[in-house]
């Protein structure tokens, strides 16, 4: 934050703000300006505040030009102290300014636009301004800053409202009564007409529209971005699964492993698939249109996952036959619901191949069954019936609990007539 380095003065008086400012009222650096319109005192804590919210807002594609300094000591004495002796130490710096104070200036940014202000452009008016997310990716990919109409302020946009009004005596008005069969006849008319208009010249001036724009708009005209500008076809947010991917269209697309359970946001264009979280530099994917496969980046992968090599369904549920069908249908319970190659299904089906070594065939058969009768299909499940040898009961009536003198049976209840 900004304050003296080395006052002559420790402690000041208050003293008094009157008038305008005699000074710093014109903008000699920048295009752009704040200017103060109250006096105030405003403190480097503020004026800090102000220039990180203007670098953001900016994103570092401009020059920022601070005109005010904090120079002004304010003094304050603790709590629950007496008046008198002596004054207070300094608690912070502060800028005296008065109205008509530039107290900021900005340059090289991009011109600013003002549309009308549909929902279409905006889903919040100002001054709470919130742009729907795909006119604010086209503002920033033709590099201008959109600023909507206010609602029922026509002079936010008077020079607009003043060319539809022209445009509409001069050219529409006369449209009524003529018959169009085809736009193609529409368009030429309208290019016919709105040429006569601009070649004709001003009132008092002594120039055309068309001589006026060729002079003054059109060296200022910015050129295009050399890629063209790909709308978006859906936007939407979410939360990233376990397995850090995000499906869209039954096609998985990964992120990094540092992101799982934590919000994103998804934007999809024709051919490219977006994921931003945070401040986070956004993961950018081809987009694909191959349902129940995944688009994976290897620097994505967990360090422990990086090495793993993803083996298909097929693979497992031939392994799994030669142990016994109910291992292979345990197996398929592990893929249940996951594209084909899944990290976590490919750990889970290595558990039961690790456990697969441990035990016989008819062993895993029998911890298989039980795991299948009772919806509990995953390596735990299974490791635990094999250590516990739950399988040994094939068909039991109700879960296996182990003996206890608070566990009754049915038939006890019945023997107390209950």
């Amino acid at each position: 934050m900004l304050q003296p380095k080395k006052p002559k003065f420790r402690k000041q008086f208050k003293g008094r703000m009157h008038g305008s400012s005699k000074g710093g009222n014109n903008l000699n650096f920048g295009s752009f300006g704040l200017k103060a319109l109250t006096p105030a005192r405003i403190t480097s804590r503020q004026i800090e505040s102000a220039r990180r919210c203007i670098s953001r807002h900016l994103k570092r594609s401009g020059k920022v030009w601070i005109r005010i300094f904090p120079d002004v000591p304010v003094t304050k004495k603790p709590a629950e102290v007496r008046q008198g002796k002596g004054k207070g130490a300094v608690e912070f710096w502060a800028a005296r300014v008065k109205p008509g104070k530039i107290l900021f200036e900005i340059d090289g940014v991009p011109k600013i636009g003002i549309p009308d202000n549909p929902k279409a452009v905006a889903t919040q008016p100002r001054p709470n301004l919130k742009l729907n997310i795909k006119y604010a990716a086209f503002a920033e990919h033709y590099a201008f800053i959109a600023m909507p109409a206010r609602p029922g302020e026509p002079r936010d946009k008077g020079i607009v409202e003043g060319g539809v009004k022209f445009l509409t005596e001069r050219v529409l008005v006369n449209m009524q009564s003529m018959e169009f069969r085809t736009i193609d006849e529409i368009n030429r008319y309208l290019k016919k007409e709105c040429d006569k208009l601009n070649a004709l010249q001003f009132q008092k001036r002594s120039v055309s529209r068309l001589e006026l724009f060729e002079s003054s708009d059109k060296p200022a005209l910015m050129a295009l971005p050399e890629k063209p500008f790909k709308p978006i076809e859906r936007a939407f947010g979410c939360t990233i699964p376990s397995n850090y991917r995000i499906m869209f269209e039954e096609h998985l697309y990964s992120v990094p492993w540092r992101w799982a359970n934590k919000k994103a946001e998804v934007i999809v264009t024709q051919d490219e698939v977006t994921i931003t979280h945070a401040n986070k530099s956004p993961v950018v994917h081809q987009r694909s249109f191959d349902k129940g496969k995944e688009s994976v980046v290897k620097s994505h992968l967990h360090p422990k996952h990086q090495g793993m090599v993803l083996l298909p369904l097929s693979e497992f549920i031939n392994w799994a036959e030669e142990i016994g069908e109910q291992t292979a249908l345990f197996v398929q319970q592990l893929f249940a619901g996951k594209p084909d190659g899944d990290i976590v299904a490919n750990k889970a089906c290595k558990s039961v191949q690790s456990l697969a070594r441990k035990y016989t065939a008819k062993e895993m058969e029998g911890a298989a069954r039980f795991c299948i009768a009772y919806d509990k299909c995953s390596p735990t499940s299974l490791r635990h019936a094999l250590a516990s040898r739950l399988y040994e009961d094939d068909e039991p009536d109700m879960p296996l609990v182990g003996i206890h003198k608070n566990l009754h049976d049915p038939q006890h209840f019945q023997r107390m007539g209950r």
